[in-house]
């Protein structure tokens, strides 16, 4: 736990224009970059980390922050979160195309089991 370094984990997408949804997590993302006077526009490439959150928060965009910072303000990374909604379906579907069974969602859904019942193994 804690030995992948913070850029190993920081994830790059594009800025559209004209969502359909206010509800999509790159919008609701920059619209907290917005608050903190970060403009960014359309084309723009964001970085973000996924941290833990004090509260559930159903929105993905919620959970996105600006690698720089994460240290400074002691805020967690949620590596399982990060597992669950980028890393796993790619490898399983590697794995399928391989023939081998899907993995990863089992993984994560052991380990958070696991978190649930306070065991914190990750």
């Amino acid at each position: 736990r804690g030995h992948i370094p913070l850029e190993s984990l920081v994830i790059t997408k594009t800025l559209g224009k004209g969502y359909s949804s206010t509800s999509t997590s790159l919008l609701v993302y920059s619209n907290r970059l917005k608050d903190l006077g970060i403009e960014e526009k359309p084309g723009d490439k964001l970085d973000f980390v996924f941290v833990k959150t004090k509260e559930e928060f159903k929105l993905q965009g919620y959970k996105m922050y600006l690698p720089h910072l994460v240290l400074p303000h002691n805020l967690e990374i949620d590596y399982l979160y990060c597992i669950e909604t980028h890393i796993s379906n790619p490898i399983d579907q590697i794995l399928q195309l391989l023939g081998q069974k899907s993995l990863v969602k089992e993984f994560a859904t052991a380990i958070k089991g696991l978190v649930m019942i306070g065991i914190n193994s990750y």
